[in-house]
């Protein structure tokens, strides 16, 4: 229900990034470029939602659930109506948390728990030339979202 309800956001160039590093160098621009254009019409997707049904749709961006997860987790509750105090709690007391639902194949589909550390999640550097084009095939919309 949550997936359905919530639109989670990441940096374009970052997921690009995080896609094309499992793929050959020589296919790297395609894969570059497909991954960019998934971002795009994924989130193009989102904001016609959220046009049709603006009270359906909660803009989460996931740099600022790691920034800022408390006042995240209470936006996504009072959105869901789904009381987060015990999530909020767990998450400053740095306990294991299940993991009981895989919605996509990222690599946190294969492990039984996690612990939320925001400072692992700033993830490998991106090369300057990755990241040029990443943001220009992702440009638009990322800075609407506040990626610059």
């Amino acid at each position: 229900m949550l997936a359905s309800n919530l639109h989670r956001l990441r940096d374009g160039t970052g997921f690009v990034f995080l896609r094309q590093r499992f793929h050959s160098q020589k296919l790297a621009p395609a894969i570059l470029g497909l991954s960019a254009l998934s971002w795009t019409i994924g989130n193009l997707l989102c904001e016609l939602t959220h046009l049709i049904a603006p009270e359906r749709v909660l803009r989460v961006r996931y740099e600022d659930v790691c920034a800022e997860p408390e006042r995240e987790l209470r936006r996504i509750g009072d959105f869901t109506g789904l009381k987060m105090g015990t999530v909020i709690q767990a998450i400053q007391d740095r306990e294991v948390l299940p993991i009981t639902h895989k919605l996509a194949g990222n690599r946190m589909t294969r492990k039984e728990s996690f612990v939320f550390e925001p400072e692992r999640s700033k993830g490998r550097p991106i090369p300057d030339h990755i990241r040029r084009i990443g943001d220009m095939l992702t440009w638009p919309l990322a800075r609407f979202y506040g990626y610059t």
